[in-house]
Order: C-alpha cells, then sequence, then structure tokens
C-alpha cells in the first residue's frame, strides 16, 4: 500500500490536487481537516458551549472520544464522493457552515482531542491496507495540516503544497 500526505496551509488546493491523485491512481481519499469539522459540528450538536474565553476541554474531548467510539462517526473515502456522516446522517456541507468555522479551532486546539483525532486518522489510512478496502489495497492520499510531520510521517509520499498569499487568497475566495 502506498500512503501519499499532503500538507499546506489554506488556499495552496490539496483538496483538489488530492482528490486528484486519489481519482488517477485508484486510491482512497481522506480529508482530516474535515474529521476536525465534524468533531466542532458534534460538540455544537450536543450542546457543548464552544463562545465562551474559556471552554471545558473535558467535555468537549469525552464528546469527541464517545463521537468516534460509539460509532457515531464514518467518513466516506471515495475522491468522487467524500461524505461525513453522523449518525447516518449527511453532514458533509453541515460542516462547511459558517457556525461549524467559527468553532473548529475550540475543539482542535484541545490538546487530548488532537490525539483521539490523530489516532482516528490513522485508524482510517491503515484500514486502506486491507484486500477488501475502498482503494483495495492500493493505497490512500491523506490531506490536511500537520498530516506530513504528525499523523504519517513515514508516508511513502510527502507533499507540501505552498502557493504566493495572493493565490492562496483567491482559493479562499473561489476565484482560482
Amino acid at each position: 500500500m502506498i500512503r501519499v500526505a499532503i500538507d499546506g496551509p489554506a488556499g495552496v488546493g490539496k483538496s483538489s490536487t488530492s482528490k486528484a491523485l486519489a481519482r488517477h491512481f485508484g486510491f482512497a481519499y481522506l480529508d482530516t481537516g474535515a474529521m476536525y469539522r465534524a468533531c466542532a459540528w458534534w460538540c455544537l450538536h450536543q450542546g457543548i458551549d464552544l463562545d465562551g474565553d474559556q471552554v471545558d476541554e473535558q467535555q468537549i474531548t469525552e464528546a469527541v472520544a464517545e463521537f468516534f467510539t460509539g460509532d457515531h462517526f464514518d467518513i466516506g473515502v471515495d475522491p468522487d464522493h467524500p461524505s461525513i456522516t453522523a449518525d447516518g446522517e449527511d453532514i458533509s456541507e453541515a460542516i462547511r457552515s459558517s457556525e461549524v468555522s467559527s468553532h473548529v479551532s475550540k475543539v482542535s486546539n484541545v490538546i487530548p482531542v488532537r490525539h483521539v483525532l490523530i489516532a482516528a486518522q490513522r485508524a482510517y489510512i491503515a484500514r486502506e491496507s486491507a484486500a477488501d478496502s475502498f482503494s483495495l489495497g492500493r493505497g490512500i492520499v491523506a490531506e490536511g495540516r500537520d498530516i506530513t510531520t504528525v499523523v504519517a510521517p513515514d508516508a511513502e509520499v510527502r507533499v507540501l503544497l505552498t502557493a504566493r498569499e495572493e493565490v492562496r487568497q483567491a482559493g479562499r475566495t473561489g476565484q482560482a
């Protein structure tokens, strides 16, 4: 199995590049940023207050742990139809809302949450080595911040995408 890890700041084309590579080689595609967004969505839907200056890190960590270990979360790894579900409900669009976007850092900044997510991301990557996985054991393209240094530092292919600020800004606003 070949693991491709693609890292870089927002707006450099990580998602489009990762999906294209996965599609071309018949690999699975994993959007690790979407996993963090899904955790923020889950916390908000569990009624956890993420608006204060101080958040309840233990409550957030326990909610996120339950999200993954309680079989509430799933992520589709088809690059043509990546999806995120919570309790069977497709939340792929909901996790891109401004409400979720404005709360992601409150969840992702909790160190134990990062540990839960790193373990989950590694499990999804490892799952693709199985002959009955989406990629039939061929490989996976995983993209997101810290994927090349923390989540999959031993990936066979590690890519850091960069772009000039004006290109990144155009990418973030959909003008690229």
